[in-house]
């Protein structure tokens, strides 16, 4: 398994994607230690997309490692030949099934010490055991289906330029939100949150005059990308609209934020190298009507089939399938392929890792471009578009654009 291993991690997509996993195995102490200095030899390399062996055993001689363990993997290192497709499938499948077998071994011995329930951590397992009548239960609501399907049900985004012409989001529905690196994607999801919960609220409130013990159901903001500290920040900013110097200087802070967003309203929680069987445990746990994840394409797929573009399929397949089967708005996020660079309204096909098959989960692509030119006006400048939309209300265009400006530090997005 060492080689296997050593074989995959030499890519960055590898890397990425198993080194959170690596601790789970039974590895050679020189395996460890080589991975070690693969370690940092992508953090000194930031833009390297796959090792190279010479650079790496020149980095390693530059830290000035022993002779003796230098040797050591330089000869690791010269056994590892370039994959080719059919055979990564294969290596990624064996390491995959390794890793499933090591989490098992794991989940056991916790439940047996009554530290694991099960049924969270293996939710789909559980699902026919514990619910059998779900896979036979079939619609009865005429009133409520015909109502849910009107155009003002559910909650609008008009925080959007052109959200006239979408007809309401609900539960049950799968929304993409892409963007560039570094360009916008999260601060938006910030907002996004913030005008649904200011629906949920307004309804919740609503039917506590009926229903004096009415359930707020949460929104869960998973991430794995930022830490869920400066989320947190940034919905603050975003509910207040102040900059965090202003912020700062508020002294009765938490109570001031918990005037707009009830205790537990929105739950910001990382969920760095957790699959999405567990994301999607960890919102039924909360009860969540909004799942919003970020990056959606970092949740692992347990059980995954070896390619990266068919486990990212199934991962969106899967939140699609439970935003329907556990009553959840999900809300998740990929980046823009080279494809859309510099370029305010990309194409739907501009996914990182996927031409189409994210795309034919989702009921609404939102896409945020910008342009990367050295001019100051570029920095703001935003294009948000509708490159995919099911949600079109009659009488409006399927595909929208906007060109809006971005003020960050109270994250406000201005038509321009």
């Amino acid at each position: 398994m060492d080689y296997v291993l050593l074989t995959l991690v030499m890519s960055r997509w590898g890397w990425d994607k198993y080194y959170n996993y690596i601790k789970e195995l039974e590895l050679q102490p020189e395996t460890h230690s080589l991975l070690k200095w693969l370690k940092s030899y992508y953090k000194a390399q930031p833009s390297a997309q796959q090792v190279n062996t010479d650079d790496l055993l020149t980095y390693m001689q530059f830290k000035q490692v022993p002779a003796e363990a230098l040797a050591i993997a330089e000869a690791q290192l010269r056994t590892i030949r370039p994959l080719t497709p059919e055979a990564s499938a294969v290596y990624r499948k064996a390491l995959t099934q390794n890793l499933v077998a090591a989490d098992m071994r794991e989940a056991l011995r916790k439940f047996e010490l009554d530290e694991l329930d099960l049924e969270q951590q293996y939710p789909a397992l559980f699902e026919d055991f514990v619910n059998p009548e779900s896979a036979v239960e079939w619609e009865t609501d005429v009133v409520g289906a015909v109502q849910r399907e009107l155009e003002d049900y559910g909650w609008n985004l008009n925080f959007l330029p052109f959200g006239e012409a979408l007809r309401g989001v609900r539960r049950g529905h799968n929304i993409l939100v892409a963007a560039p690196t570094d360009m916008g994607k999260t601060w938006f999801l910030c907002r996004m949150a913030v005008h649904l919960l200011e629906q949920i609220l307004k309804g919740w409130r609503e039917e506590l005059k009926e229903n004096p013990k009415a359930e707020l159901r949460p929104i869960l903001f998973a991430t794995n990308e930022q830490a869920a500290d400066i989320i947190l920040t940034r919905v603050v900013q975003t509910v207040l609209h102040k900059s965090l110097h202003e912020l700062a200087d508020i002294p009765n802070l938490k109570e001031l934020y918990e005037e707009h967003v009830p205790a537990g309203a929105i739950r910001i929680q990382n969920v760095h190298g957790q699959s999405a069987q567990q994301v999607a445990a960890l919102a039924a746990k909360y009860n969540a009507q909004v799942l919003i994840t970020d990056m959606t394409q970092r949740c692992g797929w347990t059980g995954g089939y070896g390619s990266e573009h068919q486990d990212l399929e199934a991962v969106w397949n899967y939140f699609r399938e439970q935003a329907i089967l556990k009553d959840f708005l999900h809300v998740g996020t990929s980046q823009i392929s080279i494809e859309g660079h510099d370029q305010l309204f990309p194409p739907l096909t501009a996914l990182k890792q996927s031409k189409t098959g994210i795309q034919n989960t989702v009921d609404l692509a939102i896409y945020i471009g910008a342009r990367t030119g050295t001019d100051a006006v570029y920095e703001r400048l935003r294009g948000i578009s509708t490159p995919k939309n099911k949600l079109q209300r009659a009488g409006f265009r399927r595909y929208n654009t906007a060109q809006v400006q971005v003020q960050f530090e109270t994250n406000t997005w201005n038509q321009s």
